[in-house]
């Protein structure tokens, strides 16, 4: 398990962004009070060679996804499944998993289409108030602070927009640009943070306008003082960049610790299902009315930490819930472990 961290909160991307179309691209902002009520671009660039409008993905979309999620565990092929599990694992259990993708991506890339959608007029209406023969139009997504807008897929629903069965709807965006600081790339040769491109179906018609592309990307490199080299991300997986902040509550700490130190990684079936009983035992014996023996409190949150830790793992490797809830039997041998009492060995084998 590739683990990484970012201490600290994450400067913002987009004020960085437009301080570099400034200072290396010439970048000269379009809005304008007199001009409020007027569609266009954020900047126009190299002397109006290339127009740029910014984007930021605000909004966490698990709240969107939140409905998908209700309305499929309410089907009878709903895995039962424990702890956090990747999505693409959790749809694969499903028979009509190709359509199921296709309705998580609707949701999914509804914001950034609705950025596209948004761009592609602004860039319309600046061609008409402004004409130019040439002139590069780069949409520009950035990623301010969301884990959950990983990079494929964010390049997904833009290649379905640009070169899919909607591409004759945005006909006035000739590339994008997204820009993440949430997510890496590991080879093994480097470690690096993607920028990921997604040209339009058009572009290839004009070769000078990829030059430019690559152009303004080398010089955000030099801007930001990184090496920059080419890569095919197909196929490529991407490890989210953990936020360490000052204050955290303290299931996200415990979170934290696993995945730095992932210990149950090589641990057995059958030993997780032993920890997952004595985690069981301790807690209902806090917690059920009228049990005869009530645990220290810190013998509880030690135990509440391991059950987060083993949700982790046991997520990680798509285990049914059906595999790891220990028999009655095995609860009292938890018990026993744990050195308990016969009367409350007892009282767990009837409960």
């Amino acid at each position: 398990m590739l683990h990484y961290e970012h201490i600290g909160e994450f400067r913002p991307l987009t004020p960085q962004f437009i301080a570099f179309l400034r200072a290396r691209l010439r970048g000269a902002s379009l809005d304008q009070p007199d001009l409020s009520q007027v569609k266009r671009p954020d900047y126009n660039c190299l002397n109006g060679l290339l127009a740029v409008e910014i984007k930021s993905l605000e909004g966490d979309p698990r709240v969107r996804l939140d409905p998908f999620f209700k309305k499929l565990c309410e089907r009878s092929e709903w895995p039962d499944l424990f702890g956090s599990v990747a999505t693409s694992a959790l749809i694969s259990k499903f028979p009509d998993a190709d359509a199921i993708t296709r309705e998580w991506y609707g949701r999914f890339g509804r914001p950034i289409q609705t950025h596209v959608s948004k761009a592609n007029k602004q860039f319309a209406a600046y061609d008409k108030l402004v004409p130019r023969n040439r002139r590069l139009r780069l949409l520009v997504l950035i990623n301010e602070n969301h884990a959950a807008y990983e990079p494929m897929p964010v390049c997904v629903v833009l290649q379905r927009l640009l070169t899919g069965q909607k591409q004759t709807e945005y006909t006035s965006i000739d590339a994008a640009l997204y820009l993440n600081n949430r997510h890496l790339h590991q080879s093994t040769e480097r470690i690096s943070l993607p920028i990921m491109i997604v040209d339009s179906s058009g572009i290839d018609q004009h070769p000078w306008k990829s030059e430019l592309i690559d152009f303004a990307i080398s010089k955000w490199a030099d801007w930001t003082g990184s090496e920059l080299y080419s890569a095919d991300y197909t196929g490529g997986v991407f490890h989210l960049i953990e936020e360490v902040r000052a204050s955290m509550p303290r299931f996200e700490l415990w979170e934290l610790e696993y995945k730095r130190m992932p210990y149950m990684a090589d641990w057995s079936l059958e030993r997780l299902k032993a920890v997952l009983a004595e985690v069981m035992c301790l807690v209902g014996l806090k917690f059920e009315i009228g049990s005869p023996y009530k645990p220290k409190d810190s013998d509880v949150a030690h135990m509440s930490m391991k059950m987060s830790h083993i949700g982790i793992e046991v997520g990680r490797r798509v285990i049914p819930m059906s595999r790891l809830l220990p028999s009655s039997k095995e609860l009292a041998l938890a018990a026993k472990r744990l050195a308990l009492s016969e009367e409350v060995i007892l009282w767990i084998s009837r409960s």
